[in-house]
């Protein structure tokens, strides 16, 4: 599993960020749309232009 940034523009100016863990770019953003971190902010922000900003650095072990 690896971890994404996932941004959404808001409405009013700015942008929401939050971490998602997924397999791949497509399956964040499948999760993202449906998981409990969007939910909250749904309102406030314009779903289509939610996207992966970038695949965080879990560490190499």
């Amino acid at each position: 599993m690896n971890t994404y940034l996932i941004g959404v523009k808001k409405y009013f100016g700015g942008e929401y960020t939050f971490e998602i863990e997924a397999e791949n770019k497509t399956d964040a953003l499948i999760k993202a749309r449906s998981g409990n971190a969007f939910i909250f902010c749904r309102d406030n922000v314009d779903d289509s232009t939610m996207r992966v900003i970038k695949k965080m650095n879990n560490g190499r072990k």
